[in-house]
């Protein structure tokens, strides 16, 4: 039972510091990992609990717990970098000042930038005006890419230089 109940914590801990690295990574909203974290608790102790009762061995118990939480951890995760509503602060570069994005699906725009030459509405970016001072044309898919500069979600990963996009 020590056995269980040492694996659960270390696989707990585990999991949570992922979510919180990638909450920094990715930028979710804080929000998320806790009820990332909470979602994964209880499914632990639910399960240690009844593969307890069920069996005797604490090495199957262990191994099966380390199995569904990991599986529970990477599908939440998964979802929770789909649903991509997460909002960005943005560190200006290059000389330039950062502003905040909105990111809605697969799309942003620069709230709040160095430059205001071209500006777009838009319901996706909180209902406000938005300015963007970036002429990168890494995002054809925005739909806002003809009004404002604008950049896909997935230039917020993989740790390039945000202000570089935002703040030029």
């Amino acid at each position: 039972m020590v056995l269980v109940v040492v694996a659960v914590v270390v696989v707990v801990v585990v999991i949570v510091v992922v979510v919180i690295v990638i909450e920094v990574v990715v930028v979710v909203v804080v929000v998320v990992v806790v009820v990332v974290a909470v979602v994964v608790v209880v499914v632990v102790v639910v399960v240690a609990v009844v593969l307890v009762v069920f069996f005797s061995n604490e090495v199957v118990v262990v191994v099966v717990v380390v199995v569904v939480v990991v599986v529970v951890a990477v599908v939440v995760v998964v979802v929770v970098v789909r649903v991509e509503v997460i909002v960005v602060v943005v560190v200006g570069g290059g000389g330039g000042g950062g502003g905040v994005a909105v990111v809605v699906g697969s799309s942003c725009c620069c709230i709040s930038s160095s430059r205001s030459s071209s500006t777009c509405r838009s319901s996706r970016s909180s209902g406000g005006s938005s300015s963007s001072s970036s002429s990168s044309s890494s995002c054809s898919s925005c739909s806002k890419s003809s009004k404002c500069g604008c950049c896909c979600s997935s230039d917020f990963r993989g740790g390039g230089s945000i202000g570089g996009v935002y703040g030029v």
